[in-house]
């Protein structure tokens, strides 16, 4: 990556997008391209309004309904950074999908080198099986 190469952040679950405005602050003078995953139409307006107050500063944001995975796939490059902001506690508890399907599709992807970083961020709840921290736990073994 190039000095003046856009940063490319995925992140999964992505809500009202709090880590973007970060990666923005942090990584000042350098153009982001961002991709948010999330399913859930509620936050469309915060969205409409991060795509047009960002934009100004030639940042490129665009959130995205679609399979998370099957985005990636078919996809021919590679992000730098991938980001799951407080995405395992809420998966454990709403996600129609088997956790371990999900981490280990996560877990072929990090090790085919789609992202060259992993950020997550989550609340540890409980340490018991069936929470966001043992999802963590799990994606960290394997």
């Amino acid at each position: 990556m190039l000095q003046n190469d856009p940063i490319t952040i995925l992140s999964v679950g992505c809500g009202p997008s709090t880590e973007l405005y970060s990666a923005v602050a942090i990584l000042k003078g350098r153009q982001i391209e961002y991709y948010g995953f999330d399913r859930s139409d509620i936050w469309n307006p915060i969205q409409q309004f991060n795509r047009t107050l960002l934009s100004i500063d030639g940042h490129k944001v665009q959130y995205l309904s679609q399979d998370f995975f099957d985005y990636v796939s078919v996809s021919d490059r590679s992000w730098d950074l991938l980001i799951l902001n407080y995405f395992f506690s809420g998966f454990v508890k709403y996600s129609p999908i088997e956790t371990s399907e999900f981490i280990n599709n996560l877990v072929n992807l990090i090790n085919s080198g789609a992202f060259r970083f992993v950020v997550i961020n989550d609340i540890p709840l409980f340490y018991g099986t069936g929470t966001g921290y043992s999802c963590i736990e799990s994606l960290a073994r394997k």
